[in-house]
């Protein structure tokens, strides 16, 4: 009776409509289908799993930006989509120059008007209340704003903070949790086993391994520079009217 109990206790993804399509992505053997169950269960959850993923190993920002310039929906539901936001936060970790992934600790600052800028575009992107946004001419800051984005986008407890003192300040630095981001890793590797043939691991942190940048990829590469340009310059006035 025990073990036909322990059978009827199994997670079926064939269970629902609503399992089964999930299945149809996540493509999870059935051995492991207890141990992921909760991204069948927890629509939340799965949505945090897609931007991780996204984020640490399907698209770098020039993949993401054209992602996000061919989506079929409103302009207003484009900016805010999580697709736009993981493009926002490879493209500020580039002004910052916070090169690992693992660890928030920004290398450079930004002057007052790129500031001005990017809270402007933060706020209009993410839902937060409205308060008096972050002096990223500190470093506190710029570390504090990038720790707020990955809690948004990767979920709780996707990364440690540390408390650290910045001159005269208290902050903190933040890092990824190593087995939750396996574990991301090993749920995006049952429907992806091809993408991990591309990437290596260099101090613990994933990457795309380099190669010589074709042509066409240096002509994406000047688009996507141009594209970031006219955002800061026009794209935020543009759409601020039909947001707030």
């Amino acid at each position: 009776m025990e073990d036909e109990t322990e059978v009827e206790q199994e997670f079926d993804p064939m269970s629902c409509e609503v399992y089964k399509r999930i299945h149809e992505i996540l493509q999870v053997p059935k051995d492991d289908l207890q141990t992921f169950r909760k991204y069948y269960e927890a629509d939340h959850l799965l949505k945090k799993h897609f931007n991780v993923a996204r984020y640490f190993w399907i698209y770098d920002r020039v993949q993401m930006k054209e992602k996000v310039e061919n989506g079929n929906d409103f302009l207003v539901n484009l900016v805010r989509s999580d697709q736009a936001k993981v493009w926002w936060l490879q493209r500020f970790q580039e002004m910052v120059e916070n090169l690992d992934k693992n660890v928030i600790d920004s290398k450079k600052t930004l002057t007052q008007e790129e500031s001005d800028k990017c809270n402007e575009e933060y706020f209009n992107m993410f839902p937060t209340k409205k308060s008096k946004g972050f002096d990223l001419t500190q470093k506190k800051d710029c570390d504090a704003l990038q720790g707020k984005i990955y809690h948004h986008l990767f979920g709780d407890g996707f990364t440690i903070g540390k408390q650290v003192r910045y001159k005269d300040k208290r902050g903190y630095t933040y890092e990824v949790v190593p087995e939750i981001l396996e574990e991301h890793k090993t749920l995006l590797g049952f429907r992806k086993p091809e993408l991990f043939k591309d990437f290596g691991l260099l101090n613990g942190e994933y990457q795309f391994i380099d190669e010589e940048e074709s042509e066409e990829e240096k002509k994406s590469r000047k688009r996507v520079e141009l594209w970031d340009h006219l955002v800061s310059v026009a794209f935020w006035k543009r759409i601020k009217p039909l947001i707030l």
